[in-house]
């Protein structure tokens, strides 16, 4: 039971992060468009609540202005490896400079982070799949395969 709840924690962060990735890569377009932050801000969070309803609100502003509402994911966002992200777009964000590069380069570490949880699980689940499938096919293959040796050897 212990293993399911672990696993469907797992799911849920991947998801998470999955959706956090979209996010950016839709801030990042709104970016590289020519559109203000806030605007692509706030069009990316409406787009991923149909994706990740948790993550969209927590992302949402609610009318507040775009520097609180870095800070406040900076200081206790849900993923906590992405906090520093929010902070260093905040603080370019205050003082004018490009956004564009500091997003792209977030995408570009989700996307990392991304490929390589996907090739951990690619790595690991051919073993559990093949345990299983023994464990399954087991006893039908040595019923076809004994049985008839045993009848065999029965009857002499």
């Amino acid at each position: 039971m212990v293993t399911r709840e672990i696993s469907l924690k797992g799911a849920r962060d991947r998801r998470a992060r999955a959706g956090f990735l979209h996010f950016i890569e839709a801030v990042q377009l709104h970016l590289a468009a020519g559109y203000d932050l806030a605007f692509g801000w706030d069009a990316a969070a409406r787009g991923l609540a149909a994706f990740a309803p948790a993550l969209a609100e927590e992302l949402r502003g609610h009318g507040e202005p775009l520097s609180l509402r870095l800070e406040r994911l900076g200081e206790n966002f849900s993923q906590r490896e992405s906090r520093v992200w929010f902070l260093l777009i905040l603080a370019l964000y205050r003082e004018g400079s490009p956004l564009l590069a500091a997003v792209r380069s977030l995408r570009d570490r989700l996307r990392a982070q991304q490929e390589e949880e996907l090739q951990r699980f690619v790595e690991e689940y051919p073993m559990k799949a093949s345990l299983v499938l023994l464990l399954a096919f087991l006893p039908a293959t040595f019923l076809l395969l004994v049985w008839p040796l045993l009848l065999d050897a029965l009857h002499l």
